[in-house]
């Protein structure tokens, strides 16, 4: 059994004379580092029960180095290695480590000798680049809808700032800077505000086992909160039928408060931007979406599932939940971002997946919008 940095925020309840001791004694457990890349330190909080291949992760959060690519010396003799033991290394609060990006092997000559448009055509199909290049418009139009003023002010007036400030204020184990009340807006979203939805309940009679029979194109009032689909439940009761519209619109959202990952994740990243934090929406082609937001403190972006209520546990997808991850990507108003390789440590199986378009073209296309 690992005690992990989620135990450590853990509401635990002490007798009084123990109370400070044991506090000091967990928070011991984090080792604070200064770890060079390029021009830049970096501070980092390691747990070393967590293991490399989290270090690993973090540091490609604040460098973009992937995991793969890092060569990491000064924690012990060498280059640190994938199956060391961080409790052994002897790490010591201030220690500085240095990370070296090294170069994957070069491509074979034939591939590597390809011209550009010929690399670009390696990959992917007519239909498959269409695709792409739809969901990446359509998730850069959905990051442009919380910047809207006026949108931003209603969410704001539903957050009890000042509560979740005070609550902030009373962890006893609190994350750095604003970090903290994030996670606090990110406690209250889930369990005061939003609720999730399997099958709605009958709007007739109020009976909660309705059954699916399909979905349906919006009508008019449907389509003023973007529903793209609407599906369709019958009630054994009384035979009424309920609909279960999946708004888009991250405003009707403020009124709805149901949904499923699209609705919490579109919310939330709303609520997120409402309060001032750099917020992108991420949406994971393997039927997931959620919320990454830029920490001031850390110097960089925290994976945040709302649903889940978890913040930068980006490896739980495919190590917890074992998807076969593909594309993941990112979408504010100022960029869009292919965050993939944040959330595997498989990355040569995920790009075999990765069959819509050629790496290039995704780049290339990617970096128009």
């Amino acid at each position: 059994f690992r005690l992990g940095p989620s135990c450590l925020r853990l509401p635990l309840v002490f007798s009084a004379p123990c109370a400070p001791r044991l506090r000091r004694e967990l928070r011991a457990m984090v080792v604070q580092l200064h770890v060079r890349y390029k021009n830049e330190t970096h501070k980092v909080e390691l747990d070393p029960d967590l293991g490399v291949e989290t270090f690993r992760i973090q540091l490609f959060s604040m460098t973009d180095v992937p995991p793969e690519e890092q060569q990491i010396t000064g924690m012990g003799m060498g280059v640190l290695r994938d199956d060391a033991d961080l409790n052994s290394l002897g790490l010591t609060n201030g220690m500085f480590v240095v990370l070296t990006q090294v170069a994957k092997a070069p491509p074979p000559s034939a591939e590597r000798a390809a011209p550009f448009p010929q690399a670009f055509a390696q990959k992917g199909s007519p239909a498959g680049m269409q695709r792409m290049e739809n969901s990446l418009a359509s998730g850069r139009a959905t990051a442009q809808r919380y910047e809207d003023p006026a949108l931003q002010a209603k969410a704001r007036a539903l957050v009890p700032l000042s509560d979740l400030r005070e609550r902030a204020a009373a962890s006893p184990t609190p994350l750095p800077g604003r970090d903290e009340e994030l996670k606090q807006l990110m406690n209250w979203f889930k369990h005061s505000f939003f609720k999730w939805m399997n099958n709605p309940p009958c709007h007739a009679c109020g009976n909660k086992g309705t059954k699916n029979q399909g979905t349906s194109p919006p009508n008019d009032a449907e389509r003023q909160g973007n529903a793209g689909v609407v599906e369709v439940y019958k009630c054994p009761s009384c035979s009424s039928i309920t609909r279960f519209p999946r708004y888009n619109n991250p405003e009707t959202l403020l009124q709805t408060r149901s949904g499923r990952c699209g609705e919490w994740a579109n919310a939330f990243t709303l609520f997120c931007r409402a309060l001032g934090f750099d917020a992108r929406w991420v949406h994971d082609w393997t039927d997931h979406v959620w919320t990454e937001v830029w920490s001031d403190s850390q110097k960089r972006w925290l994976h945040c599932d709302s649903c889940e209520n978890t913040i930068d546990k980006p490896l739980c997808y495919e190590a917890g939940w074992k998807k076969s991850l593909t594309y993941i990507i990112a979408f504010s108003c100022e960029e869009s971002v292919d965050v993939t390789r944040r959330y595997t440590r498989k990355w040569a199986e995920v790009e075999r997946r990765r069959n819509e378009c050629s790496e290039g073209w995704l780049e290339m296309t990617i970096a128009q919008i």
